[in-house]
């Protein structure tokens, strides 16, 4: 089992992690077609990638 930081790393190609500036975090988004809210954090930026690159692209 890999954590939820691991598993967006590998979706995007590049180590993320919640210590990562919001705004550099919320580019990366961007860049995968995951928005960014304005206010959002790290953590809130790393949980929709999450959704979107990992859980989105699972199929049980």
């Amino acid at each position: 089992m890999i954590s939820v930081t691991e598993a967006v790393s590998r979706a995007v190609g590049r180590e993320v992690g919640v210590t990562m500036p919001a705004s550099e975090f919320a580019a990366l988004a961007a860049t995968h077609g995951v928005e960014a809210e304005p206010g959002w954090g790290p953590g809130r930026i790393l949980e929709e990638l999450y959704g979107e690159l990992v859980e989105g692209g699972f199929s049980p």
